[in-house]
């Protein structure tokens, strides 16, 4: 396959995960994980890059608890912006709620994977989609702490290295979603 045919295949998928037509696992496995069951309308069909920002987009602004909630991750940097799947379904995207006191952290679908956790990278220009479970009724946003360095540790690097080479442990930084509310009527 050329690379320009190559390109618009994958700028077709983004789209399509962009509606909320394929998640993230659709798009891989082609599989019927199941369908967005909000009614309201779409606030962010499509993956708009901003120059020289990472951006995380939702796309409704009201679920209902269970629903798939497809938030999109877009580099408008001219590097690659890497983050670690270790939050909501062992993606790279955490919960948080809000609190009278102010946001917290929410332990939502939090990831129990076992072994080196996953590094995702969003190439310079380009989203990546990924799903997870609305939680109880509530207000929530996502967060997405990213950096752009990415050393990661050989694989036959003794555990103890893992923490020097995590891309984690450079300069990092944290964007945030609008809000988005689940109600359970």
């Amino acid at each position: 396959m050329s690379p320009r045919l190559a390109s618009l295949a994958l700028l077709s998928l983004l789209t399509l995960a962009g509606c909320g037509a394929l998640s993230s696992q659709e798009a891989s496995s082609q599989s019927d994980t199941g369908t967005l069951a909000s009614k309201d309308t779409p606030i962010a069909p499509t993956a708009t890059i901003t120059a020289n920002q990472v951006t995380l987009t939702i796309d409704h602004a009201t679920y209902k608890p269970g629903d798939s909630v497809h938030v999109t991750i877009a580099n408008g940097w001219g590097a690659s912006v890497y983050a670690i799947a270790t939050n909501a379904n062992c993606t790279p995207v955490a919960v948080l709620v809000r609190m009278a006191s102010g946001w917290q952290t929410s332990n939502v679908a939090a990831c129990n994977a076992q072994g080196d956790p996953q590094t995702v990278e969003v190439k310079p220009g380009s989203a990546v989609p990924v799903t997870i479970t609305a939680p109880a009724a509530g207000t929530y946003r996502c967060a997405l702490q990213y950096t752009m360095i990415n050393i990661p540790p050989p694989r036959s690097a003794p555990p103890g290295a893992l923490a020097i080479a995590n891309p984690t442990s450079g300069p990092s930084t944290t964007v945030y979603s609008a809000p988005w509310d689940v109600t359970s009527a």
